[in-house]
């Protein structure tokens, strides 16, 4: 790298990025949402008809002066099954549309941008060593998380990044509100910064 490419790390003016403000109520709906369907359900409780067993009645219906049963399997024995327990086909997902999306991105990145927290990534070749990369975000390094966003997957400059702590990597096609929420710092390669400006 260059001595003139060190310090190509430019903090974003909010007048920069579209301007959102949308209900705080709105974005924490989209949060919420985001992280409910990031949820996958693993416990789970087996139903009498799970459980292995159980198929011949015990003992005769009448004559022996003890309750009818049916199945050794039944949730009032032991070793029976679970009414009420967890079950692993519970879904947790929440549709959020686009547009709903969107607008919390931006509206996020609008708060950040005027705490100084959005930067653009100037480079005409990115660093492919970690050296070099720390070199870059030395500014950032030690100060919170930082997000990196590249344009397309360069797996070289993704290691690079990805070895200094706190520091992870994203392809703008993937970036999330929830993402841009996490991360005390967002990075953007100026590519994609010039495509957010429209």
């Amino acid at each position: 790298m260059n001595e003139e490419n060190k310090n190509l790390l430019l903090a974003i003016k909010p007048e920069e990025l579209p301007q959102v403000e949308i209900d705080p109520r709105s974005l924490a709906k989209v949060l919420v949402g985001a992280m409910k369907n990031l949820h996958h359900a693993k416990a789970h409780a087996k139903t009498r008809g799970e459980i292995r067993g159980g198929g011949r009645k015990p003992w005769r219906q009448k004559g022996t002066g003890r309750a009818r049963a049916g199945s050794i399997r039944s949730p009032l024995w032991k070793g029976g099954g679970i009414i009420f327990g967890p079950q692993k086909e519970r879904n947790w997902h929440v549709k959020i549309n686009k547009q709903e999306k969107r607008l919390a991105l931006y509206a996020i990145l609008t708060k950040k941008s005027k705490a100084g927290r959005v930067f653009s990534l100037t480079l005409d070749k990115l660093p492919v060593k970690t050296k070099e990369a720390l070199l870059l975000l030395k500014d950032l390094i030690g100060q919170g998380s930082i997000l990196i966003v590249l344009d397309v997957e360069k797996p070289e400059e993704i290691r690079a990044f990805r070895n200094l702590p706190q520091v992870t990597v994203k392809r703008r096609g993937s970036l999330s509100p929830l993402e841009a929420a996490k991360y005390q710092f967002i990075v953007f390669e100026e590519k994609i910064l010039e495509r957010l400006k429209r």
